[in-house]
């Protein structure tokens, strides 16, 4: 009988396939604390490499892959040029039992891919959770519905990421009335409106001249330069000729955990830091904000105004511009420009 029983393990163990494979997918706090670099980006460029690997499998061999990405947002890490390059994998002539999980992905394609990834040479990237099964972990289709996790969170916080994403190009041929918050720019229906989704980004300085310039000794200062997390969940449509503080509001975008604030005021586009910068009067801040922007305080006095308007791939783009000027003088003698770009989560 043990003979028996032994014969039947043996057969049991010996048939198994000869790449079989047991592969237990990262978790998501694991791919977080090992990663190098965690993004989410739109696949820009597919190239083929002259290199081939078995990756164990015996007898077959399978095409090394160099994907282009362009970077939306940082969550973890910096990227160069607003691009990130992910060394990977395809199956090329046979698909064997038990195969990897490779990934498809093609050129141009404007779905949002959330990417966990570890350095691989000098200037690209390899999956997190290694090159077997990136399409189980490492690399997968962004909703942008995710809640931030605890470790998200702490990045946006502490500020460790690149310059506003705002700065990477959208799509030639983006249309806004391609975006999600399209219905709610354009209604004329006043009332308050739940957004899908909560918008989060982190808020940073772009621009700043004069007595805003950072001092790294002045409070005030070291306070204006800080990182700010911004975040929305509530737009907001106005009846006509409403106004706020005199500044012309139309709709407005707010944080119900903050209370009920036009944090955000609508505007079709935002003006670049070096079209601000150049408003070196009153005249030209009143003809940019539409209204008398001062008092003509004896002490010197300063306006500031929050702007946004719709992104790429449904982002938020936002704008806070201070302007400050002396006494009776008509000139424009500080300007601080801080800058967002927030995804839906």
């Amino acid at each position: 009988m043990k003979t028996l029983a032994l014969i039947l393990v043996s057969l049991l163990f010996f048939n198994q396939p000869a790449a079989a494979r047991l592969v237990q997918p990262w978790t998501k706090a694991q791919m977080e604390k090992a990663a190098d670099l965690i993004v989410v980006g739109t696949v820009a460029q597919v190239r083929d490499l002259d290199e081939t690997n078995s990756l164990g499998w015996t007898g077959c061999s399978f095409r090394g892959v160099e994907t282009t990405f362009n970077v939306l947002h940082i969550f973890k890490g910096s990227v160069t040029n607003g691009t990130v390059v992910l060394h990977h994998y395809r199956f090329e002539n046979v698909i064997p039992p038990n195969a990897p999980s490779f990934l498809e992905l093609k050129a141009g394609d404007p779905t949002r891919y959330l990417l966990y990834l570890v350095k691989d040479g000098p200037s690209r990237y390899a999956p997190v959770s290694g090159q077997i099964a990136p399409a189980l972990d490492a690399v997968k289709v962004y909703t942008g519905t995710q809640p931030l996790s605890p470790e998200d969170r702490k990045q946006l916080e502490s500020g460790n990421q690149n310059p506003p994403s705002s700065m990477v190009l959208p799509p030639k041929d983006w249309d806004i009335k391609q975006h999600i918050l399209y219905p709610l720019i354009v209604t004329n229906k006043p009332g308050t409106y739940v957004l899908q989704s909560v918008w989060i980004g982190m808020e940073k300085v772009t621009a700043s001249t004069g007595w805003f310039v950072k001092t790294d000794k002045d409070p005030y200062s070291m306070n204006l330069h800080t990182n700010k997390v911004l975040r929305f969940d509530r737009l907001s449509v106005c009846p006509p000729g409403r106004s706020w503080f005199g500044l012309p509001v139309d709709r407005y975008i707010w944080d119900t955990t903050i209370g009920q604030w036009p944090e955000q005021t609508y505007r079709p586009t935002l003006p670049s830091d070096s079209e601000l910068l150049a408003m070196q009067d009153v005249s030209a801040v009143t003809n940019f904000l539409g209204f008398k922007a001062f008092m003509n305080l004896t002490n010197g006095e300063s306006i500031g105004t929050c702007f946004f308007t719709p992104g790429p791939y449904n982002s938020i783009d936002t704008m806070d511009v201070v302007f400050f000027k002396p006494g009776n003088s008509s000139k424009i003698t500080a300007i601080l420009v801080r800058r967002a770009r927030c995804l839906s989560h």
